[in-house]
């Protein structure tokens, strides 16, 4: 699969996205969503791809939408598509990244602002450099928030300071991020990628029907009630329980070695 903006590479098990316009900060404009969401796609139908590490090209991770191009679409008085009014593109990539049930881990090497931002979120797991700024300026362009931001924000640093961020059009540093709770880590400057990739390896060493059903679990939980959450529970179990992975894994630990799990 080609793409002009987005470049995709698997590492063993592992899938590497980068949105591939540095030229202009990541900026994104409807080609590279596009190319995008099929990239998520690609990587989700593939097998052998057992966890997703999304990253930027050069020192910015993703600058949010284009504003230069929106402002040329404004000024030729060009109207959006319907269907991107109904299903806009960026809706299709956050549901994607929240309904797989591969891990996907955002390696956040520089600026991340508005819709980069709603990107980041909705991985499953946010790791940055040390030099990264973060940015929710839709306030400052009289845009609404975007990409899940209305949704993943409050759920992660709460109600109100949710609304200070968005209603502010705050910036803020990667350690106040981490402090918030929006990343997880803090990487030196040009080491999250590296990070990244060995935190992936580690999610594709464990057996990947329980990660998968485990991710599952994790993100129903916000939004289920308890009863709903053990039923799951009791599910899941009962999955890997019938696996060969589960086997694997008590063969492994009686023999002291380490597991080679198949995904069975």
């Amino acid at each position: 699969m080609h793409h002009e903006y987005i470049l995709t590479e698997i590492e063993d098990s592992v899938a590497v996205i980068t949105l591939n316009r540095p030229e202009h900060r990541n900026a994104l404009i409807p080609e590279m969503r596009l190319e995008l969401l099929e990239a998520v796609d690609a990587v989700d139908n593939n097998p052998e791809v057992r966890a997703v590490i999304i990253t930027g090209a050069g020192d910015t991770f993703c600058a949010g939408g284009d504003v230069n191009a929106m402002h040329q679409q404004t000024q030729s008085g060009g109207r959006r598509d319907v269907q991107d009014v109904i299903s806009p593109v960026r809706n299709q990539i956050v549901l994607r990244l929240r309904q797989t049930i591969k891990p996907f881990i955002a390696a956040i090497n520089g600026a991340c602002a508005g819709g980069g931002l709603g990107l980041a979120l909705a991985c499953d797991i946010r790791l940055a450099s040390d030099n990264a700024k973060f940015s929710l300026a839709f306030g400052r362009l009289g845009l609404h928030p975007e990409w899940g931001v209305s949704y993943f924000l409050p759920r992660l640093v709460g109600l109100q300071r949710a609304n200070e961020l968005i209603w502010s059009s705050a910036r803020f540093s990667a350690a106040e991020a981490r402090d918030m709770g929006l990343i997880l880590r803090i990487a030196e400057q040009g080491a999250v990628y590296a990070e990244a990739m060995q935190m992936a390896r580690r999610f594709t060493s464990g057996a990947p029907v329980a990660i998968q059903l485990a991710k599952k679990a994790m993100r129903n939980a916000l939004d289920i009630s308890l009863e709903d959450a053990l039923d799951f529970e009791s599910y899941a179990q009962g999955v890997v329980l019938s696996g060969e992975d589960f086997q694997e894994g008590l063969r492994a630990f009686r023999d002291k070695r380490k597991p080679s799990f198949t995904g069975r």
